[in-house]
């Protein structure tokens, strides 16, 4: 679950410093 949940948390990232 853990690895879920720092996937989720970089692809949200990710998509904050493209936008």
């Amino acid at each position: 679950m853990n690895r879920i949940i720092y996937i989720v948390g970089i692809v949200v990232i990710v998509i904050v410093i493209l936008s």
